[in-house]
């Protein structure tokens, strides 16, 4: 591994030294000994005072400048937001986050002009994720739901979240018999602060969203401060939610943003400093397995190649039997941590299995971009994206950063690589599309690093010096291009589609759009709402009291539904989940649904009560199907309505074509 363990603000050509980075903790050079005893004589300090001071050194950080903003910045907005009450669907407050952007910009610009310290970097990375929360929660104001409302995959994530205000288990969302497969932390902490505010999990959801956003910046920015300086780390901590623009899927925003810093001070930092000790990197990793851990396996041949450049690192210095342990101590930490999903996870491996069907669908990125190429020469961002890929080339044996990073960036391409063979030959796509998203985020973080880093250089070499502030002139201008980004994809399109005096901008419906036209259980709309934006009300609550009437209040019966919103409000087990593509393999999704089949063509009433009654799966005691002229349906089949007969269901038809029946 490369022994150079700086990223410089400048490279004196010709000259055997380089300038110190910034001072502070998480330079990648010990700081100077400032905190040196001083002699008691000679108008020295006293000893106490010597304590004030280290203490007061130690507070007065990068990162603890960012974590103080936060801490009072988000209670802030949470309130201010509150209390000003804008609609997000009015121009009016659709402007306010980028007012407020603009005018942070504007004051970081002129203080780093005066200022000339890495303590303002901390500031500015504080009010970032500050600001993110304010973007993010002002889009939902006043609505319950979160990025995409109830569609797809957030209406699953909502009823993982519902589910969980029941229960403390890992288990599926819709057959809680199950162990779940998808990561269940994020969710499951939602759940828990639901159940102590005593509000239902799903209107929990955006806030949520907004809030792990604003801690995505905040954790990247203080992950990175550890081994680069803090300016650029106030603009890494930026390029997560940049290449992965989609509050929904904020937790996956949040594990690939943290996940790289991690590796690279983990892996590529032993004993050096701003390296990671095992703990806090094994405690970091038990995390990202429990909220995401799909980047660790899109990235996992990189990730090994980091710990081979580690180990290779330390052997030379005669440390490699300590790094092996320091490895052995990060995944084992990671395992303790994440045991209490890891292990039920395992065993239903073990022993329940079943056809892995969630891995069908095909993303149009898949076709549309397969070799990930549109991602580096396309978009705003398109030449800093070339300019990492040129960078992490050129300075992969000059900067310590360049080959881990290009590392991971080969491990995801590989991974893409290999999927798009499996996917031809078995139609498993292994999610290969979301390595796109890592790719892009690392692209902008070598484009990032090596801007900073060759840009003194080549003025060395031109023996002219750039222009003054052009460097804070190209961080403000990435910051300005970030925030449009996510204001972009959190502010509801049209905007100012409530406007009555002024013409909307013209734009289809985004997914936050969609957060304030969801009807709630009751079938009633959001406080604002789209005035041409409409979605067919699913009478939630109608059903509930429907079955409260038959089998007594707080029943939980297993039903089969033709819509998984009614799980996304109510915790009652379903019999199977509606869509085959986003389906938990240990639910044999295929069997239950043949089963199904079997009883749809069943012609006899009586039969037909008796089959359902005694499924291998367990006795269904709700159906919630959609009507039609002449069936009942759910998904691909069709029930003879003949066979709900009223000896053995009640039956009641409720709004939105949907009927119910009840067992008896």
């Amino acid at each position: 591994m490369v022994e150079d363990d700086r990223v410089t603000q400048t490279d004196n050509v010709g000259s055997s030294t380089e300038s110190r980075p910034e001072p502070g903790p998480g330079v990648l050079e010990p700081a100077a000994a400032q905190d040196e005893p001083v002699a008691a004589d000679g108008g020295g300090p006293s000893v106490g005072g010597r304590r004030r001071r280290r203490v007061w050194d130690a507070l007065l950080t990068p990162s603890f400048a960012a974590v103080a903003v936060w801490l009072v910045g988000v209670p802030l907005v949470v309130l201010g937001v509150h209390i000003v009450n804008a609609n997000p669907l009015t121009s009016r407050g659709a402007v306010l986050p980028p007012a407020v952007g603009l005018f942070l910009v504007v004051v970081v610009v002129v203080a780093a002009v005066r200022v000339h310290t890495p303590i303002l970097a901390g500031l500015a990375a504080g009010a970032a994720a500050v600001w993110v929360e304010l973007c993010i929660l002002s889009g939902y104001h006043g609505t319950p739901f979160g990025d995409s409302g109830l569609r797809g995959d957030a209406a699953r994530f909502t009823a993982m979240v519902t589910r969980y205000t029941v229960t403390l288990l890992p288990v599926d969302a819709f057959v809680p018999s199950v162990p779940t497969e998808y990561p269940p932390l994020f969710p499951w902490l939602i759940a828990r602060a639901a159940d102590v505010v005593h509000r239902p999990g799903w209107s929990l959801v955006g806030h949520a969203q907004a809030l792990l956003m604003s801690l995505t910046v905040l954790a990247g920015f203080l992950l990175w401060q550890r081994i680069i300086p803090a300016w650029p780390a106030l603009l890494l901590a930026m390029a997560a939610p940049v290449a992965f623009g989609q509050p929904r899927k904020v937790y996956e925003i949040f594990t690939m943003a943290i996940l790289v810093p991690c590796a690279l001070a983990a892996l590529c930092r032993f004993r050096r400093p701003g390296g990671l000790h095992w703990l806090p990197a094994g405690l970091v990793l038990g995390v990202i397995l429990q909220v995401y851990q799909g980047y660790v396996l899109f990235t996992a041949a990189g990730l090994l190649a980091l710990a081979v450049m580690g180990w290779r690192d330390a052997r030379r210095r005669g440390q490699d039997r300590a790094f092996l342990l320091h490895l052995a101590g990060i995944v084992g930490t990671a395992v303790v941590v994440a045991a209490w999903y890891l292990v039920p996870f395992v065993h239903a491996l073990l022993t329940i299995g079943g056809p892995r069907v969630n891995d069908y669908y095909v993303a149009g990125e898949i076709t549309s971009d397969p070799l990930a190429v549109h991602r580096l020469i396309e978009g705003s961002l398109a030449p800093l994206t070339i300019i990492g890929l040129v960078g992490l080339l050129a300075f992969r044996r000059r900067r310590w950063w360049a080959a881990p990073l290009l590392a991971l960036l080969a491990g995801a391409y590989l991974y893409r690589m290999v999927f798009l063979l499996v996917f031809v030959a078995t139609g498993h796509t292994g999610y290969l599309d979301y390595t796109g998203r890592i790719i892009s985020m690392l692209l902008i973080i070598g484009g990032i690093l090596t801007a900073w880093t060759a840009a003194p250089i080549i003025a060395a070499r031109l023996r002219r010096p750039f222009p003054p502030g052009i460097g804070i002139a190209s961080a403000a201008g990435f910051g300005i291009l970030a925030m449009a980004t996510v204001w972009q994809v959190s502010t509801p399109s049209p905007i100012g589609s409530s406007d009555r005096a002024a013409h909307p901008t013209p734009g289809e419906p985004n997914l936050a759009a969609y957060a304030h036209v969801e009807p709630l259980p009751n079938g009633t709309l959001p406080q604002y709402h789209q005035p041409k934006l409409r979605i067919t009300w699913f009478p939630t609550g109608p059903i509930e009291a429907a079955v409260d009437r038959r089998l007594g209040p707080g029943a939980r019966p297993l039903t089969l539904s033709a819509n998984e919103k009614l799980f996304a409000f109510l915790p009652w087990p379903a019999y199977v989940a509606v869509e085959r593509q986003a389906s938990n393999t240990f639910t044999h999704w295929d069997d239950r649904v043949a089963q199904l089949r079997a009883l749809s063509q069943l012609t006899d009433p009586a039969a037909f009560a008796a089959a359902s009654a005694s499924t291998r799966y367990g006795a269904i005691q709700v159906f919630v199907l959609n009507e039609y002229r002449s069936y009942w349906g759910w998904g691909p089949l069709k029930f003879d309505p003949h066979l709900f007969s009223p000896a053995h269901w009640w039956i009641e038809r409720l709004p939105s074509n949907t009927v119910v029946a009840i067992r008896r």
